[in-house]
């Protein structure tokens, strides 16, 4: 059986799961949404499983080489030599 759900974890720990994909501004600062699809066999029902490790990797930074903004021409008098 493929589960397909919405594993939403805050700060303190706390769990939600939902079956629906939260809402676009739904989620707190202090939580994080993660898509989760589990593939799980008809012989794992009513057993328990060892422990799962679910590891979420850092998140993208932003790529600042894409910001658009005035260029600044430099005082072209500065540039001439001093005597």
């Amino acid at each position: 059986m493929v589960l397909k759900f919405w594993l939403i974890v805050n700060e303190d720990g706390g769990v939600i799961v939902r079956k629906r994909t939260p809402m676009s501004g739904t989620l707190s600062d202090a939580e994080i949404a993660v898509p989760i699809t589990m593939d799980v066999p008809d012989a794992w029902f009513s057993r328990r499983t060892s422990v799962i490790r679910f590891s979420v990797g850092e998140p993208p930074t932003e790529d600042m080489s894409a910001e658009v903004g005035d260029v600044i021409a430099a005082d072209e008098s500065s540039d001439e030599a001093q005597p």
